[in-house]
């Protein structure tokens, strides 16, 4: 709190109410109820860790070659260390020549990935501490009399960064594993310069996810008597949970010749493919009656969105 906070009231109001003496006392920092607050410091941490581990082994012969990796990463977020982010990776190919004519292959990459942090109100869990860096005032502060025990009601309490964590606000979890596979042959044909080529691919993903944000009180203490009392919160919990399934395969033929006659080149390729995607998601949403009860019971639901598309196929259903 400085002088340019009664400049800004007198901009934005034609008026303000700091006094002189007022305006003395924040300047000093060190009676209760005059120290500003540094929100800066107290959401953004000095430091991010991370870490990431690879293994992996090549080798082979003559008529087989391998390659496989296995790769895990963790990292924290600025934001905290209640907001995380891991993800393991596998890596394998493998080409075998079968015969002098004739040489196959499998690759297959899966991961296994988390997102895992508080559920912060509104569509972005991210938006909200960064836009309370500039709405938070150095004048409020996240707890009443700094009592760790009373959330603050500052008017704004979506942007209170002592609500946003799992302890106050729930959590939000999103799991993803991906598989992909790749089976492809090559065969030379006895006819010079006919080769052949076919790859089918088949993609796995699934989806889930799980949201609560709970109710909450907030609190003004009063200095005269020594009171904390509730004048503000959040009475409308939020539960939801989403699962997405994406199945595709992949089909393709390939034909290639390439030959010479004397002066004269001849180059020709034909290729067919099939592609097939299916994607099944599913939203709900429910009003819990507790924060301590993660089930969606039905009694409690509200929405209950279903999507089947399928490509090709009959189309798209909704319910």
């Amino acid at each position: 709190m400085d002088a340019g906070e009664g400049r800004r009231e007198m901009n934005q109001y034609g008026r303000t109410d700091i006094t002189p003496e007022e305006l003395a006392k924040w300047q000093q920092g060190t009676e209760i109820g005059y120290k500003s607050f540094d929100w800066h410091n107290y959401i953004i941490k000095k430091n991010a860790p991370q870490y990431n581990i690879n293994v992996n082994a090549t080798g082979g012969s003559d008529k087989i070659n391998y390659y496989i990796s296995a790769t895990h990463l963790f990292q924290n977020s600025v934001l905290g260390r209640e907001f995380t982010f891991k993800r393991t990776n596998i890596q394998s190919n493998i080409d075998a020549q079968i015969t002098n004519s004739l040489k196959v292959g499998v690759q297959i990459n899966g991961r296994i990935e988390t997102r895992d942090n508080p559920g912060v109100p509104g569509s972005d869990d991210y938006w909200g501490p960064r836009f309370a860096l500039f709405r938070n005032r150095p004048t409020e502060r996240p707890f009443a009399n700094d009592n760790p025990a009373y959330l603050n009601d500052i008017g704004h309490n979506d942007t209170n960064w002592g609500l946003l964590n799992k302890d106050k606000s729930g959590y939000w979890r999103e799991d993803w594993r991906v598989l992909q596979t790749n089976f492809t042959g090559e065969y030379r044909s006895p006819i010079k310069g006919l080769t052949a080529k076919g790859t089918y691919s088949y993609y796995i993903a699934d989806r889930l996810m799980n949201g609560h944000e709970y109710t909450y009180d907030a609190y003004t203490y009063y200095k005269d008597t020594d009171t904390y009392v509730r004048t503000g919160g959040s009475t409308n919990p939020w539960r939801e949970r989403g699962t997405r399934k994406v199945l595709e395969n992949v089909v393709q033929g390939q034909v290639n010749y390439q030959n010479s006659f004397g002066k004269h080149n001849l180059a020709a390729t034909f290729v067919a493919e099939r592609i097939s995607r299916r994607e099944i998601d599913v939203w709900v949403h429910s009003v819990p009656q507790t924060n301590e009860l993660p089930l969606l019971q039905f009694a409690d639901m509200d929405t209950y969105n279903d999507s089947d598309i399928q490509t090709p196929g009959p189309g798209t259903s909704d319910a």
